[in-house]
């Protein structure tokens, strides 16, 4: 599994949307999800998250609730190529989650 995170602030409350690309047997298969399942990884993720989170989203309403938004098989690999195109350095040794301009991770 890949991922990313961005903080969207275009809405009130802010709120972290993380992005999956889970790998599938081929590159051809379809990741299917029951929504239920996506809640309870938020959940879980959540509850994982620092004390000051978890206070900032629950006691103050200051940060809105943690998003999951699954991408096709790929999709990183093609953010990694597009991003090198507009001038980012290939970097080995770095993953693909620290390279993305937020730009380009914007809904």
């Amino acid at each position: 599994m890949g991922f990313t995170c961005y903080a969207d602030i275009s809405t009130l409350p802010g709120h972290y949307i993380f992005y999956w690309e889970l790998k599938a047997k081929t590159i051809s298969d379809i990741v299917e999800l029951d929504n239920k399942v996506l809640v309870e990884c938020c959940c879980v993720m959540e509850e994982s998250l620092c004390a000051l989170y978890r206070e900032m989203r629950s006691k103050d309403g200051s940060i809105g609730a943690l998003e999951i938004r699954v991408v096709k098989q790929g999709t990183f690999n093609s953010l990694m190529e597009l991003a090198i195109s507009q001038g980012a350095i290939s970097l080995p040794h770095l993953s693909t989650r620290l390279l993305f301009a937020s730009t380009l991770l914007k809904p």
